[in-house]
């Protein structure tokens, strides 16, 4: 999106939080890594060895059966924690 501008008000000294991958089915998993590699493709994603925040992602079976993926962000953003 070109031409918006967000702005995030934080808590003072939030602390990092880590989550753990959600399980995926097996049959899902060679679709989600083509998704996330052609999102980094794309320039959307870029991989990262470590990070001290991470929320974990969720599919979306289109109804071509192609997927999205999707932040699950009711553990982080949504709890209410870190944020005014």
């Amino acid at each position: 999106m070109q031409g918006v501008t967000a702005k995030l008000f934080l808590k003072p000294d939030p602390k990092p939080k880590f989550f753990k991958p959600h399980p995926i089915l097996h049959a899902l998993r060679g679709a989600r890594e083509q998704e996330l590699d052609h999102l980094e493709t794309m320039g959307v994603t870029e991989k990262v060895c470590y990070s001290k925040w991470a929320a974990p992602i969720g599919l979306v079976v289109k109804p071509d059966n192609s997927i999205r993926v999707c932040g699950d962000y009711q553990v982080t953003v949504n709890s209410g924690e870190g944020f005014v």
